[in-house]
């Protein structure tokens, strides 16, 4: 377990991650496509900002440029392009998003607030192992690696238990759990991980946080999608082919997509 600045540890492009082996999942061309670095958006940078208010706020002054006033001005658009190489938001967004970093640490999990977690962790520690299946080099970077626990802090709009469930499926969220889970165990020289906990926040007020324990199942799904990913990776490293997804297949529905008329409820029974 390693302490290193963010951009050199995303600078081992040759070493896999959960970001990486997820790209795979969609296709060999999108793992190509993106090796050189995914494009930023409004919702990453949100979380880039939650993620270091709550882990990182010394760090405040390297990832923000703030800015006094709205920024779809002629001034405002132009202190955008010169701080473009940080993330820019007007003082009152900002401030807003202080303030919900506030409500995260001071949300209770297991009886305790969850700074007192982050006093006691390491944050962002980079881990580098080989799969022990494969052999092929892979890296992690967990949030806040606690002695008790691993969590993971995601900022999002579907903050229900069903929605963000969902969510963290398409998203391959599972995948991600049990790899950092592995590279846990093979740092600490053990069997069984530490208890994966994701710490989803919303991305606007009122910043609801809750706490997500990965189950057993959740964290095998991950371990099914992982291996699957590592071996397209192995399958194109030895053809040099990296295929984009292709073919035909017929639109289907399942029962529960079915439209079913609400006409009579919308125009009242004559």
């Amino acid at each position: 377990m390693q302490e290193m600045p963010g951009t050199t540890y995303h600078g081992h492009r040759d070493v896999l991650s959960s970001s990486m082996l997820k790209d795979l999942l969609v296709s060999p061309a999108h793992f190509m496509s993106n090796l050189m670095g995914k494009k930023s958006s409004k919702q990453m940078d949100l979380g880039t900002v939650m993620h270091m208010l709550v882990l990182e706020p010394h760090t405040a002054a390297s990832v923000v440029a703030l800015y006094p006033g709205p920024l779809n001005t002629v001034d405002g658009r132009a202190f955008s392009k010169a701080n473009c190489s940080r993330i820019v938001m007007s003082l009152q967004e900002y401030l807003q998003m202080q303030h919900g970093a506030g409500l995260v640490m001071e949300s209770g999990f297991r009886g305790r607030p969850f700074y007192r977690y982050v006093e006691e962790g390491v944050v962002e520690p980079s881990v580098f192992y080989k799969d022990p299946n494969t052999g092929v080099a892979c890296r992690t970077r967990p949030d806040l690696h606690h002695p008790d626990f691993t969590f993971d802090l995601k900022t999002t709009r579907h903050i229900s238990l069903p929605s963000f469930q969902a969510d963290a499926i398409a998203r391959h969220y599972d995948l991600q759990a049990y790899m950092y889970s592995l590279a846990r165990c093979i740092f600490e020289g053990t069997s069984k991980p530490k208890e994966f906990i994701f710490v989803p926040v919303e991305s606007s007020a009122p910043y609801s946080t809750c706490f997500r324990p990965a189950s057993v199942n959740f964290l095998e799904n991950g371990r099914a999608k992982y291996e699957a990913a590592l071996g397209i990776y192995k399958a194109c490293m030895t053809t040099d082919y990296w295929p984009a997804p292709n073919g035909e297949a017929e639109l289907d529905l399942m029962p529960w997509q079915q439209y079913k008329s609400n006409f009579q409820e919308l125009v009242g029974k004559p």
